[in-house]
């Protein structure tokens, strides 16, 4: 079993690569992510295969591989109506 594990986050605008230890949880990618991505922190949801995982979870429990990519989505503000008069 591999030490160290590459993994690709894939946004709406921005991708990036980060090497980490098998060991470590996803919220170090995650954290990464909103440090690298002009994102806020909080804005949007990580997803492995279209499904969410927890923060606390490593690529060990979830038997991620090298190179496996994790999808960033950003949650979207719905309109509002406004009424002029």
């Amino acid at each position: 079993v591999p030490l160290l594990i590459t993994l690709k986050v894939v946004g709406q605008k921005r991708a990036l690569r980060h090497t980490m230890r098998m060991d470590d949880k996803l919220q170090v990618l995650q954290d990464v992510w909103y440090h690298k991505v002009d994102v806020t922190h909080g804005t949007g949801v990580f997803m492995i295969d279209g499904s969410k995982f927890s923060a606390k979870s490593t690529p060990d429990d979830l038997e991620l591989e090298d190179g496996d990519l994790v999808d960033f989505f950003e949650h979207m503000d719905g309109g509002a109506l406004v009424a002029l008069h």
